[in-house]
């Protein structure tokens, strides 16, 4: 399908058709407020607040019916630069502009006008309203405000807008044909899965057809790690809240969690993810450097907070079950350990016939400090020379040096330093954590939708480098690996 976002000249016409939305929803509602409405890659939306009003399809029904007629007035659309305290008076009745005029330098603010309706923006936009005459309000949901979950939900209307009626109707077309193969469709017509208020939104459960095929593939992937090496092991779904504080979870990630529960003067959560319970596994005994690597495997129930306009099925739930795994390795078995995961991931993927993916690095944002942890918080001097030293490995795998220095830092530093201090091995070992199925409810989702890759195949495979002992040690193998761009897309996230 066309991105919207990519295409120069669709861009414009639907940040335009965004206005004209916007525009009819205040004919319709003159209290109504909005936040922002960009173009992204399904075409564009708009963030409103329409007090006690939700959204359905009556109302878009109404709104699009507005819209007509705006666009049938062909009213000119002008831009002006205003100061930020013209721009502060033009918009004191609408909080949400006055946030993001907040933001903003003073002079040479923009707004555009069109008919009796004045938004601030930045542009450009097209020549008149009725350029944006073939549109189609395609759906709507629920949304935290700046995307925070101690905000209050807003509604979100998505659209789409062409130049001429056979284009809008092909792309009409064209999402239709995604309705048959949207996986929530073919879950229920081939009993696979449900799921019920009653129960909870964004907890979906396995039918019997469908946790049979749930446990193949668990089995698959159990069979295939064993032969590598892996020990598996299960952990339970809570943990207290002192583990998370430990990890540094909880006060980078309390707001994906579900709250505490206070249980005998003891506050427990359900966990998000499993890193913490492997590392005190492996924490729960001393180890030799003759006993790694020692890789960890687990096919985990996990638990985060996901905002309710986010939920779609087995796709994106509140709980789901992770294939996850921790290596614990030398600096010296790090290059070959990291090719044997990159392999079984390929390899996963062969088997099932599937190739329409892309692989992405995620990296760490040093300027986030709300997200992440200081890097100078985490690093002794130890750990600090081995990234400086691995630097020239990283670009020797096909990264620049400015994505080498932002990856290494972050990756698994913490617990790094916490195995190093509590003396848990003779030598600097990290883990490398990997996940090649990712979640079984999205493998079964990838298979259910003709094998379509719909997420990211890397993202948490947080690789640790180490110190380089023999500079002429052959990188060809890995360098190959992630050279290869029919495999490899190195992402900044």
């Amino acid at each position: 399908m066309v991105d919207f976002k990519e295409d120069e000249r669709l861009n414009t016409l639907n940040h335009s058709c965004a206005h004209v939305m916007a525009q009819a929803v205040k004919h319709l509602y003159p209290n109504a407020k909005f936040w922002v409405g960009p173009v992204v890659k399904e075409g564009f939306y708009y963030d409103i607040d329409l007090g006690d009003t939700a959204v359905n399809d009556d109302v878009i029904a109404a709104i699009e019916k507005e819209m007509k007629k705006v666009c049938k007035e062909g009213k000119k659309i002008y831009r002006r630069e205003i100061s930020k305290a013209e721009a502060l008076e033009l918009f004191k009745d609408d909080e949400y502009k006055l946030d993001l005029i907040d933001g903003l330098e003073d002079g040479n603010i923009s707004v555009y006008d069109q008919g009796d309706f004045t938004d601030l923006c930045r542009g450009p936009h097209v020549d008149n309203t009725k350029l944006c005459k073939n549109f189609k309000l395609i759906k709507y949901s629920g949304v935290y405000w700046k995307g925070d979950a101690n905000n209050h939900v807003m509604q979100r209307i998505y659209g789409v807008c062409f130049p001429t009626a056979e284009e809008l109707e092909e792309h009409l077309k064209l999402l239709e044909e995604a309705k048959d193969r949207d996986h929530r469709k073919i879950g229920k017509e081939m009993h696979l899965f449900m799921s019920d208020d009653l129960v909870g939104r964004g907890l979906p459960m396995f039918l019997p057809k469908g946790y049979t095929v749930w446990q193949e593939l668990e089995n698959y992937i159990k069979a295939k790690e064993r032969k590598l090496g892996y020990l598996h092991v299960m952990t339970p779904c809570v943990g207290t809240v002192n583990l998370y504080k430990t990890s540094g979870h909880w006060d980078h990630y309390k707001e994906n969690m579900f709250p505490a529960m206070e249980v005998e003067g003891e506050s427990f959560v359900l966990r998000p993810m499993n890193c913490p319970h492997h590392m005190m596994i492996y924490a729960n005994r001393m180890h030799s450097y003759k006993d790694l690597p020692i890789r960890i495997g687990e096919i985990a129930h996990d638990f985060r907070f996901e905002a309710s306009g986010t939920l779609k099925g087995i796709e994106r739930g509140r709980h789901f079950c992770q294939n996850d795994a921790h290596l614990f390795v030398t600096p010296e078995q790090i290059e070959s350990e990291f090719a044997k995961v990159v392999e079984l991931i390929f390899d996963t993927y062969k088997d099932f016939n599937i190739t329409d993916y892309r692989c992405v690095l995620s990296l760490r944002d040093p300027e986030d400090k709300v997200k992440y942890h200081c890097a100078a918080a985490v690093c002794s001097n130890h750990v600090v020379a081995l990234i400086q030293e691995s630097l020239s490995l990283m670009q020797e795998c096909g990264f620049d040096e400015e994505s080498a220095l932002k990856a290494l830092a972050p990756i698994m530093l913490g617990n790094m330093q916490h195995i190093v201090e509590n003396g848990t091995v003779n030598s600097l070992t990290g883990p490398v954590e990997r996940a090649d199925v990712k979640t079984v409810e999205k493998h079964l989702n990838c298979l259910n939708k003709s094998q379509q890759m719909l997420y990211r195949l890397l993202s948490e495979i947080l690789i640790s480098i180490g110190e380089k002992k023999n500079p002429e040690r052959d990188y060809g193998k890995l360098k190959d690996i992630l050279d290869n761009k029919q495999y490899c897309n190195i992402d900044e996230q």
